[in-house]
């Protein structure tokens, strides 16, 4: 469905951000598929509604020259094919 990546935010004003940040990308051929695009921005609707420890937080949702993504917390731990 998309490709995920780790990223760390722009400096800005010469403030340096450390946070590592996911990217999650909608790949574009699937972007013109109009259910699956309305699957991924409802995905990143409701995240960005819930508001709890257990659940990473949205910083930002948005389409770039055609490439939609979303912009979430990096969470340090193991993925769950390493936990099962």
């Amino acid at each position: 469905m998309g490709e995920v990546f780790l990223a760390r935010p722009l400096r800005r004003e010469g403030v340096q951000d450390d946070r590592l940040l996911v990217i999650k990308t909608l790949l574009p051929h699937l972007a013109d598929d109009e259910q699956t695009l309305t699957m991924f921005l409802d995905e990143a609707r409701l995240a960005a509604r819930l508001n709890h420890g257990n659940v990473c937080q949205i910083y930002e949702l948005g389409d770039d020259d055609g490439t939609w993504f979303i912009a979430m917390e990096y969470v340090r731990g193991v993925d769950c094919a390493q936990l099962m």
